[in-house]
């Protein structure tokens, strides 16, 4: 889960994550970043994404 807390972190624009069990909340500037953007970090990060 590491790995998504630093993918998440370099992401420009986002000022906190936090990461618990297959849940991960972000705290970030949408004028700086897209949710797509995000959805990559993770995904790149090894993980899947799905929006609830």
């Amino acid at each position: 889960m590491q790995e998504v807390v630093n993918k998440l972190k370099a992401v420009k624009g986002v000022r906190s994550v936090t990461v618990e069990y297959r849940k991960a909340e972000v705290d970030y500037d949408p004028d700086s970043t897209t949710l797509s953007q995000l959805e990559q970090a993770i995904k790149d990060a090894g993980y899947d994404t799905r929006k609830v």
